[in-house]
């Protein structure tokens, strides 16, 4: 009976910790974002990192895409960690992993507050934006597609077959990086493509 009652107490907080993630225009909270933002600083300066042989370009940006657990959130801490020993600050790099249940209620709507709060953590500087696991918010290419036309340097990851499709060069141009050794039919244009062992 006791753990009856723990699983709905757990399931109370849940629901109305989810329900106040919303504001009242119907937008992500803010300070959630911000919170998450903060909190996951953590998944790449506390992370053990094994350098796996690929060598990233400055001014380039990314794609990995494979199946799950096959490493693409280690090569964007490897890019992240790479960037950090190169003087870019802590603070101008912007890291959100959208299996983060906070970001449950998540919008393609809600991505811009991505860029004003990297914006405000940074310090008015344009920050690096690493997107992990980003194909969980629909219509995500667009917002991929205007923040790379606006300069900002994105790496992004994803898990699914829709990830290899033309999208990725509407999205963002760049590399994609296939983090597995399946071989998949690729039709995209005006991109180079890596395929890496995981």
């Amino acid at each position: 009976m006791l753990k009856l009652v723990f699983i709905s107490l757990l399931s109370y907080k849940y629901y109305k910790r989810a329900f106040r993630a919303r504001s009242l225009e119907g937008f992500m909270n803010r300070d959630v974002i911000k919170q998450v933002i903060i909190d996951q600083r953590e998944m790449f300066t506390g992370v053990p990192i094994v350098h796996r042989m690929y060598e990233f370009e400055d001014g380039v940006n990314y794609c990995f895409v494979g199946i799950r657990r096959a490493g693409k959130s280690y090569y964007m801490y490897q890019r992240i960690r790479e960037l950090l020993e190169q003087g870019i600050p802590q603070n101008e790099i912007i890291y959100v992993n959208f299996e983060d249940e906070r970001l449950m209620e998540m919008t393609a709507d809600d991505l811009n507050l991505i860029l004003e709060i990297g914006y405000e953590l940074s310090g008015g500087t344009k920050p690096h934006i690493f997107l992990d696991e980003i194909q969980n918010i629909d219509g995500w290419s667009r917002f991929a597609r205007r923040i790379a036309d606006q300069k900002y340097c994105v790496c992004i990851t994803g898990s699914n077959f829709k990830m290899l499709s033309s999208e990725i060069a509407s999205a963002l141009g760049g590399c994609l990086v296939i983090t597995d050794s399946e071989k998949a039919e690729l039709h995209v244009d005006d991109i180079e493509i890596a395929v890496i062992p995981a």
